[in-house]
């Protein structure tokens, strides 16, 4: 009986802590992947702490849980139809300048999401499988410039844009890319003619791309809110971090 109690409690704390702490989907995993889990449960199971077909059980969660995580989004014909066209730049200001009257436009809804220059391209080893993970910057071509923050006494890099000198659009963003989205498949950049590229060459951006992004929810956004009564509405230092982008043509 004790045993058996034993047993019972383990699993269902290993349960739990799979359900809760693995990786859900769209979220990139930062802590233990499934093998180090599954060395752990197999060492629970050669200490006859867990029966063996409960290790099973949580193993197969696992894997099932890991392959949701990483498959790709489905964007049918009538989500690229209806899809809402924005601007990067003016996203962020939209966020930044009332998202509680802006939001309603976005979120929900299937986004295509135009001008971001990229900054760098990973890849990014995830559940047992390989992600494409875009780093860009949002991009006003009326305005030639890109939303990019640093602080007051700060200086600012110059940043270029196929040779051409851009201006800043300051608190939207962050001092790093701000945009950050996972690919649907990691030949995506084929599109763009750069499977193969890492990075820019100092501050000089060659590539710009336009994404396909389904479903865009509040857990796509990151931001800072004004600490005192004169920008308290408003949002600083704004991310978004997307998972199965398309980048369109």
């Amino acid at each position: 009986m004790k045993r058996r109690i034993l047993i019972w409690s383990t699993s269902v704390f290993c349960a739990f802590f799979v359900a809760s702490c693995g990786p859900k989907s769209g979220e990139q995993q930062n802590g233990m992947g499934a093998a180090e889990f599954n060395k752990i449960i197999d060492q629970m199971v050669k200490d006859e702490e867990l029966d063996q077909s409960v290790a099973d059980s949580i193993k197969n969660k696992l894997k099932a849980q890991e392959a949701v995580s990483t498959a790709p989004v489905e964007i049918s014909d009538e989500d690229r139809k209806e899809a809402v066209k924005v601007n990067s730049v003016q996203l962020l200001e939209d966020i930044h300048s009332d998202r509680s009257l802006n939001m309603d436009k976005y979120l929900g809804k299937t986004l295509l999401i135009k001008d971001l220059l990229i900054h760098n391209i990973s890849t990014v080893d995830q559940g047992g499988n390989y992600v494409k993970k875009v780093f860009a910057y949002p991009f006003d071509p009326k305005n030639n410039s890109i939303a990019v923050s640093y602080g007051e006494f700060d200086s600012y890099p110059e940043y270029t844009y196929k040779g051409s000198m851009l201006g800043i659009i300051n608190d939207l963003g962050t001092d790093k890319p701000c945009f950050t989205f996972e690919l649907n498949s990691p030949d995506q950049m084929k599109k763009i003619n750069a499977l193969e590229w890492e990075s820019i060459e100092g501050n000089n951006f060659v590539y710009k791309v336009d994404i396909l992004i389904k479903n865009f929810s509040k857990e796509n956004i990151e931001y800072v809110v004004g600490g005192d009564i004169s920008n308290d509405m408003k949002a600083n230092s704004i991310k978004i971090n997307l998972t199965g982008a398309e980048i369109q043509k």
